[in-house]
């Protein structure tokens, strides 16, 4: 559509294909077995392996995580957060203080 409209579009040359991320709870749904299936947002159905795995493909701040399972998201919009702050501090090794919403000095939790 935006080659029809005029625009002129180039290739970019380091991107790279990702595989979509499957949350634990469709796991569920297909009969899987799950370990570390705690759930940490009720609403949207995110555990803790499921920010693991957030983390993993390279989520380093608490919207990373958002962006990637739907933490918060859900009715009760964000009353998660506190549980999950804990398990991201965790899983990347740092202090609840240091990390951060979405990079820079975007502090959540201080002392």
């Amino acid at each position: 559509m935006l080659r029809d409209a005029g625009l002129g579009l180039k290739v970019k040359g380091n991107v790279r294909e990702v595989e979509p991320m499957i949350l634990t709870k469709d796991l569920i749904r297909s009969g899987k077995d799950i370990s570390d299936g705690e759930v940490v947002c009720p609403c949207m159905g995110v555990t803790k392996a499921d920010i693991r795995e957030a983390i993993r493909r390279g989520a380093k701040t608490l919207d990373g995580v958002i962006f990637r399972t739907g933490l918060g998201m859900g009715v009760c919009q964000g009353m998660c957060l506190g549980r999950a702050i804990k398990v991201v501090s965790e899983e990347l090794g740092i202090k609840p203080t240091e990390l951060r919403k979405s990079g820079g000095d975007s502090w959540l939790v201080i002392q």
